[in-house]
């Protein structure tokens, strides 16, 4: 969960160095709590095809735009 935290923030970091209003971002890292590796009984997860893919696609991040 750390290490999942980290990266958000160096994430949001690199958005705010690039000029991003800091009040307009936030990060949040989830860890293994939204892992795609555990997915398997989803056409998602199942779509990946080696455990090295799942743990790779699990370092990921993901964002949206709110208005």
């Amino acid at each position: 969960m750390r290490l999942s935290q980290r990266r958000a923030n160096a994430v949001r970091q690199v958005l705010v160095d690039a000029g991003v209003n800091p009040a307009m971002v936030s990060a949040k890292g989830y860890g293994s709590s939204r892992s795609l590796a555990s997915k398997n009984g989803t056409a998602e997860g199942r779509s990946i095809s080696t455990i090295e893919d799942r743990l790779r696609k699990d370092r990921r991040v993901e964002f949206s735009v709110a208005h």
